[in-house]
């Protein structure tokens, strides 16, 4: 029974419009607790010199929490942007998000909705932790 409703959640999550407003997204990305983390992240990721693997690591341990910033494949409602930030690479909306699904080894499970952050990409080239 599990699995059903895990395999309905998922195919209700994919069926949904990826732009619609209020619609659910599956995407692969950063999501961290606080804006400030993704803000901290942003400014130190920086490709080839500092990976975001590293990125995620400075935050954790700042922080103290090793789960304050994960990349995770999550099911998630924009809950809209809270702020902008730049590095030397490229400039990022911070945006609030409401994650109600979580891809886990037994696929996707559904969660109590939860307030995150994380950074998109204003030039559209993807999300932080996709793979091309």
């Amino acid at each position: 029974m599990r699995r059903v409703a895990s395999l309905a959640f998922l195919a209700l999550a994919m069926a949904s419009p990826v732009q619609a407003q209020g619609g659910v997204e599956v995407d692969t990305n950063l999501i961290c607790d606080t804006q400030k983390q993704v803000e901290q992240f942003v400014s130190l990721f920086k490709g080839d010199v500092t990976s975001a693997e590293a990125a995620i690591a400075a935050v954790n341990a700042e922080h103290g929490r090793p789960e304050a910033c994960v990349i995770a494949t999550t099911a998630y409602r924009h809950a809209g942007p809270v702020a902008t930030i730049s590095n030397a690479e490229a400039t990022f909306d911070v945006v609030r998000i409401i994650v109600v699904g979580v891809y886990t080894l037994t696929g996707f499970e559904p969660s109590l909705p939860s307030e995150f952050f994380t950074p998109i990409p204003r030039d559209g080239s993807g999300t932080v932790g996709s793979r091309p």
